[in-house]
């Protein structure tokens, strides 16, 4: 994993990898699979998962760590790949 402290990062950090894997049923491995990858699963852009809802939720700071941008910044990251 980079150290460098990505948003998706932050968000993770703050919203805590243990109780987003409880609250989304997933394994606490699959989150730090996110933070490896530095993007949230594929199933995020088809909307067959709905993680970035649950990681806002659990942030502190609502106005910064939100559904939407999680979403964007996880299609970036998915088109990054791409190239």
């Amino acid at each position: 994993m980079s150290t460098q402290q990505t948003y998706l990062y932050k968000a993770i950090m703050q919203a805590n990898p243990i109780k987003i894997a409880e609250k989304s049923n997933v394994s606490v491995r699959a989150v730090y699979k996110w933070l490896d990858n530095d993007r949230l699963p594929r199933t995020e852009l088809t909307e067959e998962t709905d993680y970035s809802s649950v990681i806002a939720k659990l942030c502190n700071d609502a106005s910064l760590y939100n559904r939407d941008k999680l979403i964007s910044y996880t299609r970036k990251k998915w088109k990054q790949r791409s190239i």
